[in-house]
């Protein structure tokens, strides 16, 4: 699919606030709401647009720690253990699987570092893990 101009700042604005009205998006890029409703559905209809989600300011539900979990597996292979570990564990709220010296790479949100001590036991308990460097997030300047 090609992506024009008109595309590209729908985007742009939708990720600013997913949640504006038609007639917002349109008074903010030069169209009508109708001929932005039908930008808006046709990107959706395309896969461009995946889904709208919520954001979720994690400090306003009392986790004040932001940190970001890397983890190399004991195997090539990831462990059958693991997978289903991040589903019971809240605190993850994304996990990539990347190339390099680490295997993932977790965002975590917890309340206390005594949270983020357990956190980490509970990803060693699989056994999958062999070894996990955490580094604390001072700052996030673009999502």
């Amino acid at each position: 699919m090609e992506i024009d101009t008109i595309d590209d700042a729908i985007l742009h604005q939708l990720q600013i606030d997913g949640r504006m009205s038609y007639r917002a998006l349109g008074d903010q890029i030069g169209l009508s709401p109708t001929a932005a409703a039908a930008r808006i559905d046709r990107l959706v209809a395309e896969g461009v647009i995946e889904r709208f989600q919520a954001r979720i300011n994690h400090r306003a539900l009392g986790n004040t720690i932001h940190a970001i979990v890397d983890i190399r597996f004991n195997k090539t292979q990831y462990g059958d253990d693991f997978l289903p570990l991040l589903d019971s564990l809240p605190a993850v709220t994304v996990a990539r699987f990347v190339t390099g010296p680490f295997d993932c790479s977790l965002e975590v949100w917890v309340p206390s570092s005594d949270d983020l001590s357990q956190l980490l036991v509970d990803l060693k308990k699989t056994g999958d893990v062999a070894e996990m460097q955490t580094r604390l997030v001072l700052m996030v300047a673009k999502t």
